[in-house]
């Protein structure tokens, strides 16, 4: 056995590729595990939106961790002096550094959004205007699913800090002309909570005060509880909710008007 090591290992071009071989397999080993625990719909259930996302961080770091390991090791079987090479790489690190100051601080912010938990992989979050699902977190970059389009936007995360946490609240404003009496209102508001409440998304529903006066209608404001990712969708079905009931009690909604007099 020892004979037949001995020959393996004389030979470089053949033990390089047992080294990457073996590399491979350890790799896939430990990052089928990971997949598993991600995929597992028992484990998903009892793992938080925090954990799946140091689930995700881990298969980043897994995967360099493991390149950087074979490298090292390949060097170490074609004859190179890992030591001295690392002992050099110092003052190559302070050029590469400054060349890539943009990539450390991807990953030192990635590595402060986790601790400091800034979101979670599942939170909806906005980010110039775009409000969206966070899908994807690496140690370079974050990924959000628009809520509006689907469409995937990737951002640095050095740039993370430009990204706002959504609520769980949506603000929905129901116009109502001046001449009702705020009492007669607020009782067809009660049946307008209580049929938003039976809405899909819906955790909560209230109705809480008169929000301003428009040039033209009472604003009477509802404060909506729902399931964050579907707060487009929610908004649209409480103003479909508002114009039926509205309409039941024979109560039109308020459209500014011109008056043009001619001489």
């Amino acid at each position: 056995m020892n004979g037949f090591l001995e020959i393996v290992f004389k030979n470089k071009l053949f033990a390089s590729i047992i080294v990457i071989v073996c590399s491979i397999i350890l790799y896939n080993i430990f990052s089928s595990i990971v997949l598993k625990t991600r995929k597992n719909k028992k484990l998903k259930d009892k793992i938080d939106n925090r954990k799946k996302t140091y689930l995700r961080l881990f298969s980043n770091i897994l995967k360099y961790a493991f390149i950087t390991i074979t490298v090292v090791i390949l060097l170490k079987v074609n004859g190179v002096n890992v030591s001295s090479m690392l002992a050099g790489i110092g003052i190559v690190s302070v050029v590469i550094g400054l060349a890539l100051q943009d990539a450390l601080k991807d990953i030192i912010m990635g590595a402060n959004i986790v601790t400091d938990n800034f979101f979670s992989v599942g939170d909806v979050v906005r980010y110039n205007g775009i409000e969206g699902k966070v899908v994807g977190f690496g140690l370079k970059t974050t990924k959000i699913e628009s809520l509006a389009n689907q469409n995937i936007i990737t951002i640095s995360n050095r740039n993370i800090t430009e990204i706002e946490k959504v609520s769980e609240l949506i603000y929905v404003d129901i116009p109502i002309p001046y001449e009702l009496e705020p009492e007669r209102v607020e009782k067809v508001i009660e049946s307008i909570v209580d049929k938003i409440k039976q809405g899909d998304n819906i955790k909560e529903c209230r109705y809480i005060g008169i929000g301003d006066f428009e040039a033209s209608s009472v604003i009477y404001k509802l404060e909506v509880r729902c399931v964050t990712e579907a707060k487009l969708q929610v908004r649209r079905n409480c103003l479909r909710c508002i114009k039926v009931v509205l309409d039941r009690n024979k109560i039109s909604i308020p459209y500014q008007q011109i008056d043009v007099h001619t001489k």
